[in-house]
C-alpha cells in the first residue's frame, strides 16, 4: 500500500501503555503550565503602551481569561500527578 492510501486509509490504532504516555504526558504538563502562567500574567491584555486598555479588554473578559489560565494550571498539576504515579510504579517494578 502507498503512503498517500495510509494518510486518507490508516491503520487501526492501538492502546498505549502507561511507559509510552510518559512522554506525551511530560509535554502536556509543561504546555499546561506554560500556557496557565501566561495565562494568568497580564501579557495577553497589555497593548504596544504596556498598559491594559479596559475598552478591549473588560474585566469579565480578563477573568475569564484567568479562569482558563487556572484551569490549565490545575491540568497541569493533575498530569503532574499522572507522571508521578507512572514513575514510581516504573521505580518499584525496576525498570
Amino acid at each position: 500500500m502507498s503512503n498517500i492510501l495510509n494518510v486518507f486509509n490508516p491503520p487501526s490504532g492501538r492502546d498505549l501503555s502507561e511507559e509510552e504516555c510518559i512522554g506525551c504526558t511530560a509535554v502536556q504538563l509543561a504546555v499546561c503550565f506554560a500556557g496557565g502562567a501566561y495565562f494568568l500574567s497580564s501579557m495577553p491584555f497589555k497593548g504596544k503602551n504596556g498598559l491594559v486598555d479596559l475598552k478591549k479588554h473588560p474585566v469579565w473578559f480578563q477573568r475569564g481569561v484567568r479562569g482558563t489560565g487556572i484551569a490549565l494550571v490545575a491540568l497541569a498539576f493533575y498530569r503532574l500527578g499522572e507522571a508521578g504515579r507512572i514513575y514510581s510504579q516504573r521505580k518499584n517494578i525496576g525498570i
